[in-house]
């Protein structure tokens, strides 16, 4: 009989996450265009298990040669950084 590892040991076996945010398909309305901006974390344990999530965070918005953002999730220190994320 194989023994079971306890919940705590499992944990102790993560990786720490790998947090990245990357900007989403572009989605063009009118006289605007609208960029996701999604963040990923994925963690991986030692015996080969992977979790990842991906959700939005933001929305960068383009009209008028002008750029806003509109936070879904968190409050940005910065929002130029967000904006800088779009190459456009």
């Amino acid at each position: 009989m194989q023994k079971t590892e306890c919940v705590g040991e499992i944990i102790k076996k993560l990786t720490e996450p790998e947090i990245n945010k990357s900007v989403g398909k572009e989605i063009r309305i009118d006289n605007r265009t609208i960029y996701p901006i999604v963040q990923t974390s994925v963690i991986q344990s030692e015996n080969g298990i992977t979790i990842a999530e991906i959700f939005p965070i933001a929305l960068v918005i383009a009209e008028n040669d002008e750029k806003y953002v509109i936070s879904v999730l968190e409050s940005f220190d910065n929002p130029e950084n967000v904006i800088d994320m779009v190459k456009k």
